[in-house]
């Protein structure tokens, strides 16, 4: 299980890093035989972006933020290593995501799970969220893995939804083999734009359509991996966890999980139909207006 998790922003802010430390200790906790978790977590400010090699433990207050190495438990260099700040960059995912995918060669599933703020394919981000990295993608709008802190003095980061599928295809395709489960653990991450880009790197995907809250209950979601389950298998079984315990917190809640392999065909099926419905815009404008306005919608307006 690979986590890359950015929480250098007011996920890492809030409440004197609670985030960072419930994360870490959930995974913690949800690690158990014939399991491997890593774990890429970027906190608030600089200098405290690293790779954990998780171990099993249940205490739930180290490590922490004041105490990230948790004494002698993740000693630098062993079961600790520092990395990039620039953690939105698209070249440090695919970097992660490679090495890490090569360095389990034998392992029967892969899953991968992105853990930060999400706004999906849409130009309107949180307020204060960067609309994307940098120049190269700066055509495509849709952000996730806000990055306060990249280390070169360039200001806030997000990682674009073209810049996310580009990163995720090099770094499957150079390590060659996809994810069984991908997990965006974010807002607004479960939109058929976002599926389509991620197509090719995942069997199956896991996400918010809107928001998402952060549960990070990872200790309920680990102990499910087992031998036998395959990717569908292991987001059913995620979805269903996280549903029930929203659902006993009283949060409101959309979770989805999507067939990749599903996604092509979907989106010539998906076309056929934008085609005509313009074809159509040009004699009969006033009856698709009226179909737009009685048709249902979820949360369309984030109130």
């Amino acid at each position: 299980v690979l986590v890359y998790a950015v929480l250098d922003n007011n996920l890492g802010q809030e409440k004197g890093g609670e985030n960072w430390n419930r994360l870490l200790n959930n995974l913690e906790k949800g690690v158990h035989a014939g399991v491997n978790v890593r774990l890429m977590i970027d906190g608030y400010g600089a200098g405290n972006s690293a790779i954990y090699d998780l171990v099993h433990d249940a205490n739930p207050f180290c490590p922490s933020t004041s105490d990230p190495p948790c004494g002698e438990r993740y000693v630098d260099g062993v079961r600790r290593t520092a990395w990039s700040e620039d953690t939105a960059h698209p070249q440090r995912l695919y970097e992660f995501v490679k090495q890490e995918l090569l360095h389990y060669p034998t392992a029967t599933k892969i899953i991968l799970v992105l853990v930060g703020h999400g706004s999906g394919w849409n130009a309107n981000g949180l307020p204060g969220q960067p609309t994307r990295w940098g120049e190269q993608f700066s055509e495509t709008v849709g952000v996730m893995l806000w990055d306060d802190t990249p280390g070169d003095g360039a200001g806030s980061r997000s990682l674009s939804t073209k810049a996310l599928g580009v990163a995720l295809a090099q770094a499957t395709k150079d390590a060659g083999r996809p994810f069984d489960l991908l997990y965006l653990d974010a807002c607004s991450m479960g939109m058929v734009e976002v599926a389509y880009e991620v197509r090719d790197s995942a069997h199956y995907l896991l996400a918010s359509p809107n928001t998402d809250w952060a549960t990070f209950a990872y200790q309920e979601l680990l102990p499910q991996i087992a031998e036998g389950k395959d990717g569908r298998d292991l987001g059913e079984g995620w979805l269903q966890s996280e549903a029930k315990l929203l659902r006993t917190e009283r949060y409101p809640a959309t979770l989805a999980l999507f067939d990749l392999a599903q996604l092509t065909p979907f989106a010539t099926t998906g076309s056929t139909l934008a085609e005509a419905l313009m074809g159509a815009w040009a004699t009969q404008p006033a009856l698709l207006t009226a179909a737009t306005q009685a048709s249902e919608r979820y949360e369309s307006n984030y109130d």
